[in-house]
């Protein structure tokens, strides 16, 4: 079992997000050799943009006559499932989707679901090298998919090298 608390400031210009979340996971063994690790989290993120101190070329302009500021709740989830061979996982960090203005929704300041997946495979060559390839992907509605594919080697459980392609 574990559980943690995260907090996160995140400051760029006139945009301020703060995330808190509260983890929790939990581990339970499957089968003799294999193991299954979940993860479950919530909480809240605060944007806000002090956009009333920029300078700006027309001052009425409707989209800098004030600040803007919202609270949004988040739920996230994550399964990993391995053993010394293999490992998969499969993870949401944003079950709800939400939007910073609701006026824009549909533009980029909506915020969307992430899908993430890895699999992956421990091969060992010899009694001091393995062999790991893997494979990671990114989805989320409205943009292409992300891939990275993993090559690994990995010395003594040590030292590891390798390639990675996106």
């Amino acid at each position: 079992i574990g559980a943690g608390l995260t907090v996160v400031s995140d400051q760029v210009g006139p945009i301020n997000n703060t995330h808190i979340t509260l983890n929790y996971a939990y581990r339970i063994t499957v089968f003799e050799t294999m193991t299954l690790s979940m993860g479950i989290k919530g909480g809240i993120t605060s944007y806000r943009a002090d956009i009333n101190n920029l300078t700006v070329i027309d001052e009425n302009d409707p989209n800098f006559i004030s600040d803007e500021k919202k609270i949004m709740p988040n739920l996230g989830f994550g399964f990993y499932l391995y053993n010394e061979q293999f490992f998969v996982g499969f993870s949401v960090p944003k079950l709800l989707e939400t939007s910073i203005d609701e006026e824009y929704a549909a533009s980029f300041k909506e915020l969307k679901r992430h899908y993430y997946i890895i699999a992956g495979y421990n091969m060992q060559i010899t009694s001091n090298w393995q062999f790991k390839p893997t494979v990671y992907s990114r989805m989320v509605s409205g943009a292409p998919s992300s891939n990275d594919i993993t090559l690994q080697f990995i010395y003594d459980k040590r030292f590891g090298f390798g390639a990675m392609y996106r």
